[in-house]
This record gives C-alpha cells, structure tokens and sequence, in this order.
C-alpha cells in the first residue's frame, strides 16, 4: 500500500467496486464527467473522494447504532 492508500482500496479487488466507485464519483460530483460538481463555498476544490463518503457513513452507523443501544439500556 502507497502512502496515501487506506484499508477501503482493499474492497478494490472486489468483482464490481470499481463500477460502484466510478458511479458514485458521477453521482456525488467527485469525477471526470459528472453531473453536477461539487464544487461551492470552502468545499470547493477538495481531495473529498468516495472513501471519505464510506468512512463517514459507518461512522454515522455507528453512533446511531450505539444510541440505540443505549436509550435501550436505560
């Protein structure tokens, strides 16, 4: 792994990432032809990428999933 690689380009070797990743960049506005870029206010050129998206969503996942349990345990 190079220096800026993290544990999400592992899921490359998986058959129909690199299909997911390329539609999520065009979706998301991250990629060569996308249909609306992301590019507004202090977020406008970013190396925001689809990693970022995915580390946030189980983030996210995470903490709803720990406030779940812990309102259950009260």
């Amino acid at each position: 792994m190079g220096e800026h690689d993290t544990w999400w380009n592992l899921l490359g070797y998986l058959p129909g990432w690199n299909h997911f990743v390329e539609n999520m960049e065009i979706y998301l506005g991250r990629g060569p032809g996308s249909k609306i870029p992301f590019a507004w206010g202090p977020l406008g050129d970013t190396e925001f990428g689809i990693a970022h998206v995915l580390s946030a969503m189980m983030v996210a996942l995470f903490l709803i999933v720990g406030a779940v349990a812990y309102t259950g345990a009260l």
